[in-house]
């Protein structure tokens, strides 16, 4: 098996001849095709000179191991008669790319694989929640968690009847300043770790705590309504005293603004890999921020809505009414797999981040040019940070971390110096140097090189803001249904 390869396990039907699957050949995530037809001794011989001949079985590309180290087939799942392939990310996101080929000809005959599409299906996360409590109470004031792990037990919380998503629904109505709560059994997330909470919330004008989980003095994590400034917020502890001690989303855009009074489908996703924090408020990416999992306490109290913990005691209570409500372990991905976009410059919507000449080769210019949405302009963001086009990872030349540093292209090797957050305010954050994706002195010109500059948050200039289409692709794990 060549150097990086990814094994491609399949199941086909019996019958003779059988043709499957692939294997990724190198790091790039070549898929080649082996046949296997029934023959002499274990009545199954295996054609592999596509290894000797690579272009002999080439399939495609793009399928890279360390994006999807489990990769297989079950034959044909969209019912045209050509054999799929499917994968397993690193997030235990599965996704499925249809067979392009031919069908067989008759029963004696087998199908005939000759690519896939581009782009795949997302199929969902293989992932159970840790935890999922629908609000309502199951006899007396006990909230029942769906994973038998952390039950909660409601206080000063009335249930009541509602439509929430289209669907009628028991929901929890919280009083702010009467200490309603749920509070499970258990710590449920890690913050030290990837998770994420996803819950239906309504808020009333006060605001208040949605989620949290106990430390010894303050919150692991709070999902919050800031009603002094109408948003809405995500915040992870960085130390566990009785000091307001958090990172916070702090960058936002109109989307983070609460309406009192609406149903809301809030999900709270943090990447320990990266450090991102995020805050999708109907689906869309409204206020995000950055967090070190390393300065993050270690859990050690209950799960609880309705309230956080200040300076040693329970406090603020939320003041509107919670539906159910799910943590996951594994943070959202920015875009969905596989999906690829152009990325246009605020300064001229014309003018895309460009592989100069296409050239998929480490020392490339990552550049602006005239938008034109060939594969040079197609760029996808991973849920590693990578920014990545051609099989290759956008990075600062030479690891750099000072103002100016030119970008370029780079064979992807998982080092901090390729990890970027997209933030919500349209800005690229490169967290090793604190700096941001620059268009130098905001020129047009084609061929002008993308660098790392200084980004003040709160003033940004259009040179430091890039729409990126694809980010609106993310896929978001649901709370349960009622």
């Amino acid at each position: 098996m060549p150097a990086g390869a990814v094994r491609v396990d399949f199941i086909s039907a019996c019958g003779p001849p059988v043709r499957a699957d692939d294997l990724a050949r190198h790091a790039v995530g070549d898929l080649l095709r082996l046949e296997g037809h029934r023959g002499q001794g274990d009545g199954r011989a295996v054609d592999a000179s596509a290894f000797s001949e690579p272009t002999k079985g080439w399939l495609a590309n793009g399928v890279d191991a360390k994006l999807y180290p489990k990769v297989g087939s079950n034959g044909d799942v969209t019912g045209d008669g050509v054999p799929d392939l499917w994968a397993v990310d690193t997030n235990n996101q599965l996704v499925a790319w249809a067979g392009v080929g031919t069908k067989a000809a008759d029963v004696n005959s087998g199908p005939t694989v000759t690519g896939l599409e581009t782009t795949p299906v997302v199929l969902g996360n293989l992932n159970r929640p840790i935890g999922n409590w629908l609000a309502a109470p199951d006899g007396g004031n006990t909230v029942k968690d769906g994973q038998k792990k952390a039950d909660g037990t409601a206080v000063g919380v009335s249930w009541v009847q509602d439509t929430v998503d289209g669907r009628a629904a028991t929901v929890g109505a919280f009083s702010p300043g009467a200490g309603s709560t749920v509070t499970m059994s258990r710590p449920v997330v890690d913050a030290r770790k990837s998770f994420t909470v996803s819950t239906w919330a309504r808020t009333g004008p006060k605001g208040g705590i949605v989620a949290s989980q106990d430390a010894v003095h303050s919150s692991n994590f709070i999902l919050y309504a800031d009603a002094k400034y109408g948003f809405w917020a995500f915040a992870l502890s960085v130390s566990d005293d009785d000091s307001w001690s958090y990172d916070y989303t702090d960058t936002r855009n109109a989307s983070a603004y609460f309406r009192p009074g609406v149903w809301t489908r809030l999900t709270a996703s943090y990447n320990a890999d990266t450090g991102a924090m995020s805050l999708y408020v109907d689906g869309v990416l409204a206020t995000t921020g950055y967090h070190r999992a390393s300065t993050s306490p270690p859990p050690s109290g209950p799960f609880v809505l309705g309230r956080y913990k200040y300076q040693s005691k329970p406090t603020d209570s939320f003041d509107g009414s919670i539906s159910s409500t799910a943590a996951y372990p594994f943070a959202v991905a920015p875009t969905a797999p596989g999906a690829a976009s152009v990325i246009r410059s605020r300064v001229d919507a014309n003018k895309c981040v460009d592989l100069n000449g296409g050239v998929a080769a480490s020392g490339s210019a990552i550049q602006l040019y005239d938008c034109n949405g060939s594969t040079a302009q197609q760029f996808s963001l991973g849920g590693d940070g990578t920014v990545r086009v051609m099989n290759g990872c956008m990075a600062p030349a030479n690891a750099g971390t000072g103002n100016g540093t030119p970008m370029e292209y780079r064979t992807c090797d998982g080092t901090a110096a390729q990890k970027w957050i997209p933030l919500a305010n349209e800005v690229l954050y490169h967290p090793a140097s604190g700096r941001c994706l620059d268009l130098p002195n905001g020129r047009t010109d084609n061929g002008t090189r993308l660098g790392l500059w200084d980004c003040q948050l709160d003033q940004l200039g259009p040179n430091h803001q890039w729409s990126v289409p694809n980010l609106r692709t993310a896929v978001l794990p649901a709370p349960p249904r009622s």
